[in-house]
């Protein structure tokens, strides 16, 4: 497991590194920005907080509260996504009150837009939430 942190580091590491250059690249990579850059770090943290150290749900929180933050009405789908890992990282820190909050506006959302992923995403939440202290993701 521990090979597979460092992997994660590393491919996360090169990601930021390379953003700044992204940007100013060819159209088609325009979709992905910041945001999107900050939700992906954030779930490669809650990730890790489910297969490696609890303690990486800790270090997803911020990045995940500032992409749910900057997302749009126009991207129901990603902030809905991103809402369901913020809740993970707050059920994996036993925070229930908290994973209970942002868990029922990513599920309000998820309803809305009918989004079969947002769904599917939700079945760890569920699990980690049944399983409380002593469970895992």
């Amino acid at each position: 497991m521990r090979a597979n942190e460092a992997a994660a580091f590393q491919h996360l590491g090169q990601a930021i590194d390379a953003f700044p250059a992204a940007v100013a690249a060819a159209p088609w990579t325009r979709f992905f920005d910041a945001t999107d850059l900050s939700a992906m770090t954030g779930t490669v943290r809650v990730e890790l907080a489910c297969t490696v150290d609890r303690r990486h749900a800790a270090l997803a929180i911020p990045f995940l509260d500032d992409a749910v933050a900057a997302y749009g009405p126009e991207v129901s789908r990603s902030r809905s996504l991103t809402q369901i890992m913020l809740a993970l990282a707050h059920a994996v820190r036993h925070d229930t009150e908290a994973a209970a909050r942002v868990g029922t506006e990513a599920i309000r959302v998820a309803r809305e837009i009918r989004s079969v992923r947002a769904t599917g995403r939700l079945q760890p939440l569920e699990a980690a939430l049944r399983a409380g202290p002593a469970g895992r993701c």
